[in-house]
């Protein structure tokens, strides 16, 4: 299992018969529970052939996966929590916001 406080959304490829006429890729989803469902939907079986169809397909999936991951709970916390800390490096008046800034990691 991988784990990562910043990565929610997985989309695994892979490929069958690379560099042949009958090239495939296999391909599954996932993301943590708190990610809101995001489209478009994995047909079943979840084997795509190459081409322009698949391309557009995952893309509009990584796109629609970035944009619900934003809506997670953590994901929100983390991204509220670095910009603090990055309002803390230019400006010193509110180091005392942000513990390490007074470690002397701003100094």
């Amino acid at each position: 299992m991988i784990r990562s406080h910043f990565v929610h959304s997985y989309i695994v490829v892979q490929v069958e018969h690379p560099n042949t006429d009958h090239t495939v890729y296999k391909v599954a989803v996932t993301a943590k529970n708190e990610v809101p469902d995001f489209g478009p939907p994995l047909p079943d079986p979840a084997i795509f052939q190459k081409g322009a169809e698949f391309r557009d397909w995952l893309l509009m999936k990584a796109l629609n996966a970035e944009f619900n991951c934003h809506h997670a709970s953590s994901f929100k916390k983390l991204a509220v929590s670095g910009q603090i800390f990055s309002v803390t490096l230019f400006r010193p008046d509110t180091w005392n916001l942000w513990p390490t800034a007074k470690s002397g990691l701003c100094e």
